[in-house]
């Protein structure tokens, strides 16, 4: 089963996932992935943006870092080749490789199926290519837009300047730092549940805070408490961003049904003064005012009765439009119900 590991801060840092990864018990195996610190345009959501090509044919695109392990830990199989080959923590700048997601192998290579081994320069350096994510795979993460290119964390540093640095807790001079920008995943081991995982974790968190607790003072002001929660669902710090937003959007679209609902009920206004001499005659011939009235309220409800049904039609064709354009991955289902 994965788990994804969450703390009060937002992101963790290597040297959290390598303690981890590496005293962690209840756990087959840890992965990490996350933006580049320092690369132009870097977004926690996004990742970082890169050069992909040579010369005047660059084009810019999206890219995470992640530990070697990523697609194995997760169970997804690569498309025309074996993926990542070197070892968790084991330095590859002089053999650079990349695994490139399935839109840009179609937008870039046309779905060349020989693409696997070629050599792909990103920010002028040659990564080789080792396999191609399946189209259905869609990341962990749904607030985290799916990226064009998944690095090894431990080649980055070939193509983002002093991206080292950002793996240490320590500068040259022993000073202590601070880079956290990762995301750890893990997978419990057979048979174990997630509150006995996280039994052990919490035993895990003391040793933690023995070895770091003065250091993260120093760096941050206070120490974290890691927690493990099966659901890849928002964390509570994006779910409160969701709630503002949706919100604020709540508010917007109330104004604006609010104005279209005024308009409306001033063109209507309009259009009954014009009907002064048409209703005059018909009370003339014997029309009381509830049947002037029941006429007036009959067209009303047939034009809001033509007007709802339009706005469900449309609502229903423009579904999954509308999902497309939220900047999260996750699969939301925005179709119109009873209520």
């Amino acid at each position: 089963e994965l788990v994804r590991l969450d703390a009060a801060v937002a992101e963790f840092g290597y040297y959290d996932f390598e303690f981890y990864r590496e005293h962690g018990e209840a756990f087959q195996d840890i992965l990490a992935y996350g933006g580049f610190p320092g690369t132009r345009g870097r977004n926690p959501r996004n990742g970082g943006e890169v050069a992909v090509g040579e010369g005047n044919d660059r084009v810019q695109a999206s890219a995470w870092v992640v530990s070697n392990n990523y697609f194995s830990v997760l169970g997804v199989p690569l498309i025309g080749g074996a993926g990542f080959t070197g070892r968790v923590g084991e330095p590859q700048l002089d053999r650079p490789e990349v695994v490139i997601s399935h839109g840009f192998w179609r937008r870039q290579f046309g779905a060349d199926p020989t693409v696997t081994n070629r050599l792909l320069y990103l920010n002028g350096v040659p990564f080789r290519v080792v396999g191609v994510a399946p189209s259905e795979f869609k990341g962990v993460n749904p607030t985290h837009q799916v990226p064009d290119l998944y690095v090894p964390i431990m080649a980055a540093g070939a193509i983002s300047r002093g991206f080292e640095n950002a793996l240490e807790r320590f500068s040259d001079s022993g000073r202590p730092q601070a880079s956290r920008f990762l995301q750890l995943v893990g997978r419990l081991q057979p048979g174990l549940t997630v509150e006995t995982a996280a039994a052990q974790m919490a035993v895990l968190q003391e040793r933690w805070n023995a070895e770091f607790t003065e250091w993260a003072n120093e760096v941050y002001g206070q120490g974290y408490q890691v927690s493990i929660r099966s659901q890849f669902n928002l964390t509570p710090w994006e779910a409160r961003q969701a709630r503002q937003m949706l919100t604020f959007l709540w508010f917007v679209v109330g104004a604006v049904f609010l104005i279209a609902c005024t308009n409306l009920a001033i063109l209507l206004i309009a259009k009954a003064a014009g009907r002064e001499r048409e209703m005059g005659i018909r009370a003339a011939i014997g029309a009381g005012r509830g049947r002037l009235l029941r006429q007036l309220l009959t067209e009303s409800l047939v034009l809001a009765a033509i007007g709802g049904i339009l706005g469900v039609f449309f609502a229903f064709l423009f579904t999954d439009a509308a999902a497309a354009t939220l900047p999260w991955s996750v699969a939301f289902d925005l179709s119109p119900d009873v209520t």
